[in-house]
């Protein structure tokens, strides 16, 4: 149906909201076929940065756990370097003894000469 026939069959206002009707289901149709393919690049962006940031995470959990124990190791390697510093501190004190002692005698030695 054309649309002179139309007007002149229901009339101008009656023949405009034949129109009005057509072009709003037609822009609905069209907005809704966006909006679907608009989500669901969406959601295909979204599920791949999921996939990128779990990748992410998983190599920085690699990365804490190599950290983490690099930092346990260096603790046990500190509490030994303590522990051999203090032994040494001790054998260092024994010996400011033994070498106190060795000046007192002498000095004792040399004053009974």
């Amino acid at each position: 149906m054309d649309i002179e026939s139309l007007i002149s069959t229901l009339g101008f206002p009656i023949s405009c909201v034949v129109a009005l009707g057509y072009y709003i289901n037609n822009f609905s149709k069209i907005a809704r076929e966006d909006g679907n393919l608009r989500e669901k690049s969406l959601m295909e962006a979204g599920n791949t940065r999921e996939k990128i940031l779990m990748e992410v995470n998983k190599e920085f959990a690699v990365a804490l756990n190599k950290a983490s124990d690099a930092i346990t190791e260096n603790g046990k390697m500190q509490l030994a370097l303590f522990e051999r510093m203090h032994m040494v501190e001790g054998k260092i004190d024994n010996l400011d003894v033994k070498v106190d002692v060795i000046i007192q005698s002498n000095m004792e030695h040399s004053v009974n000469k």
